[in-house]
């Protein structure tokens, strides 16, 4: 008889629960069964981890390092999917189903935050006054002190939409708008994952504050993104990615 790749394991894991289940039975004095009574919910529980496992594999990461092209680790580069994706994993979206975003003496925090189109962010000042930068569809207006302003985002934004504070204007952050909201930030060392990737292909695009959007050896220019390919199950790493950022100084 001619199996499946997946409907050799799933009739093994039945054969298996089913003479586990009959041993038990044997072993307490019950009657023999065939294919009923307690090795059915052994066979269900079988088959629900070998659908938990093939669920897990439609999902991958991709990892990789920024360094500037004179070989220092860049940190603060924000790798994010401009494009929409087949999938969203649960967690993901969940996640990013309503977001917090607080300012305070020390500035925004998150200070990069990816906003899903169509929900929500809170913003709590926290005695500040934040404003958003020009968005069409998005609250301009200072936040009143000692309160909370929810915004809801409606379309999807080609660049990052830039948060102040009215009062101290070096108090800056950033919110992605688009319809994938997966978004990591180089650690000091430049090192970066994105998790819960749907397999398969993928874009991501490097940005920077200083600079806006950075090209690397990668970098499709007609996308301005690097396409990756998510392993299911695994990560893929896109080990170095060197970038011209100038310095700060």
């Amino acid at each position: 008889m001619n199996l499946t790749p997946w409907t050799a394991p799933l009739a093994l894991v039945d054969r298996q629960a089913l003479v586990l289940g009959l041993e038990n039975s044997r072993s307490r004095g019950e009657p023999r069964v065939r294919g009923g009574g307690q090795p059915n919910v052994l066979v269900l529980t079988a088959l629900g981890l070998v659908t938990s496992l093939a669920a897990a594999a439609d999902w991958g990461s991709v990892s990789g390092r920024v360094l500037n092209d004179d070989g220092t680790p860049l940190p603060g580069v924000v790798i994010y999917t401009p494009d929409s994706l087949p999938a969203i994993h649960d967690a993901v979206r969940e996640a990013s189903s309503h977001r917090r975003i607080e300012i305070s003496a020390d500035g925004f925090t998150p200070r990069f935050t990816y906003a899903l189109v169509g929900s929500d962010i809170t913003i709590a000042s926290n005695g500040h006054s934040p404003v958003v930068d020009a968005p069409a569809n998005a609250h301009q207006s200072p936040i009143e002190t000692n309160a909370s302003l929810v915004l809801r985002f409606d379309k999807a934004h080609t660049s990052p939409l830039t948060l102040r504070c009215a009062k101290h204007r070096d108090e800056v952050g950033f919110i992605f708008v688009g319809p994938s909201p997966y978004l990591a930030v180089t650690n000091r060392r430049g090192e970066f994952k994105l998790s819960n990737l749907p397999a398969g292909s993928v874009k991501l695009r490097l940005w920077h504050e200083r600079q806006g959007y950075l090209d690397t050896s990668q970098t499709n220019r007609r996308s301005r993104a690097i396409e990756a390919e998510v392993p299911a199950g695994k990560t893929a790493n896109l080990e170095v990615l060197s970038v011209a950022l100038p310095s700060d100084e």
